[in-house]
């Protein structure tokens, strides 16, 4: 029934006094790297990439440091558990997004692009490693498939609604600008999990 796949769940995941909070922490977690990435392939052709380099080059780096950060990250959170992965590969993924503004200074040059791309990408994929952790952490076995689809389309919003923002960012404060503000957005997310640890120990301990 409508009731048993819709309803019961929705009651189940915002029925808890930190509901609120996580739904946030899961909106908020990697608006920084979707703020970054927004306008990722305007900016490098803006300082000078080709569309063969981005093509060959950068996106074979996006794809390669990305697994790598993908297999880094689930073995980090092993040993380091849900809360401390949060933070740690929060603020790793925060910073990373400031290496775009030495490239932004620079302009064309590999050394600093590839520095920048890797080591973001492998930061950003542990990134989300952490954010899928928790989303499996906050769902109820009994209504996982729902819930999780559900957390899974907030945890994207950002990626789809900040068009307009990077582009004006872009557009008025230039590309160093836009690096530094999509740094300073970041850290809401990382300081609601912060805030929030002793909730995020207590789902550790449950998925556990």
């Amino acid at each position: 029934s409508v009731r048993e796949s819709v309803v019961t769940p929705l009651q189940e995941l915002l029925g808890t006094p930190s509901a609120a909070t996580l739904l946030a922490v899961v909106l908020l977690f990697k608006i920084g790297d979707a703020f970054a990435n927004k306008l990722f392939t305007p900016f490098m052709m803006d300082i000078g990439f080709s569309k063969t380099e981005i093509a060959l080059i950068v996106k074979a780096l996006f794809t390669a440091s990305a697994v790598a950060g993908s297999v880094l990250g689930g073995v980090l959170m092993v040993k380091l558990g849900l809360r401390r992965s949060m933070l740690i590969f929060g603020v790793s993924q925060a910073v990373s997004n400031l290496l775009y503004c030495a490239l932004a200074v620079a302009g064309k040059s590999y050394v600093v692009m590839v520095a920048a791309v890797v080591i973001e990408h492998v930061a950003g994929a542990m990134g989300n490693i952490a954010l899928v952790a928790l989303i499996m952490a906050i769902c109820d076995v009994r209504f996982s498939a729902f819930q999780y689809a559900i957390l899974s389309a907030i945890a994207l919003l950002p990626r789809y609604g900040l068009g307009y923002p990077a582009g004006w960012v872009a557009d008025h404060g230039g590309w160093y600008t836009y690096y530094v503000v999509s740094f300073v957005i970041a850290l809401p997310g990382i300081a609601m999990v912060w805030l929030k640890r002793g909730v995020i120990d207590a789902l550790d301990t449950k998925r556990e």
